[in-house]
């Protein structure tokens, strides 16, 4: 293992050792789990030396490991959220939010990538929806675009970061120009208001912060949302 990779791990094991975290090295292989009971909710194959995609390869969005790689190439960051279904299937709801970090060494070289799982439970639950799911769409006549700017406002996306998403989302390029026309021209006129602070009040009373557009799921069964340090 890598001298600077090994420090991280004891790092991670000394002082972080009730958090939900992964090492991967540059190879893709597990070589560090902290709490190691709560990783297998996901998969029994979680376990040192082995291929991260084999431990999640239920979830699609693991199969394109470039997709991940490159992300945090650009971003320094990936997030992302676990989807579940309610009993009858008839739902989906957001339940583990999932963050991703390049670990790098002293000359800037990617050494390795930790994986941390928040455990959201007992938090309020974000639903995921299609159009007919949400009333106030139709009173408002928001489009698809407004409804995923609405949302990503919500989170606390920039307006580059949110091109950056729906450009990657869409295979488009999007830029934080047009999303700025849009939230000034076409959103605020909607729903009455003059700022990002009205918006995001705006957008709670009518329940539009709790809804995820269906378009945002990335890859079916986790939505990944690159993070700049801007």
């Amino acid at each position: 293992m890598n001298k600077y990779l090994l420090e991280y791990c004891t790092y991670i094991k000394n002082f972080k050792p009730e958090q939900n975290i992964v090492i991967i090295d540059d190879g893709f292989k597990i070589v560090h789990i902290n709490n190691h009971e709560f990783f297998q909710r996901y998969s029994d194959s979680f376990a040192l030396n082995t291929d991260i995609f084999e431990c999640l390869r239920e979830l699609p969005c693991f199969n394109t490991k470039q997709h991940i790689y490159d992300n945090l190439i650009k971003t320094k960051r990936v997030q992302g959220y676990f989807v579940a279904q309610d009993i009858n299937g008839n739902h989906e709801y957001l339940v583990d939010s999932i963050h991703l970090l390049p670990i790098l060494d002293p000359d800037k070289n990617l050494v390795g990538i930790e994986l941390e799982v928040i455990d959201m439970q007992g938090l309020p639950l974000i639903t995921l929806s299609g159009d007919n799911d949400i009333q106030n769409v139709d009173v408002i006549n928001l489009t698809e675009r407004e409804r995923e700017i609405i949302i990503l406002k919500a989170m606390g996306k920039t307006n580059l970061e949110i091109s950056y998403i729906l450009g990657s989302i869409h295979k488009k390029e999007i830029s934080q120009h047009t999303i700025a026309n849009i939230i000034k021209q076409q959103i605020y006129p909607k729903l009455n208001v003059e700022n990002k602070q009205s918006l995001i009040k705006a957008a709670h009373a009518l329940g539009l912060d709790q809804i995820i557009p269906k378009s945002l799921i990335t890859e079916n069964q986790l939505i990944l949302f690159p993070s700049f340090n801007l």
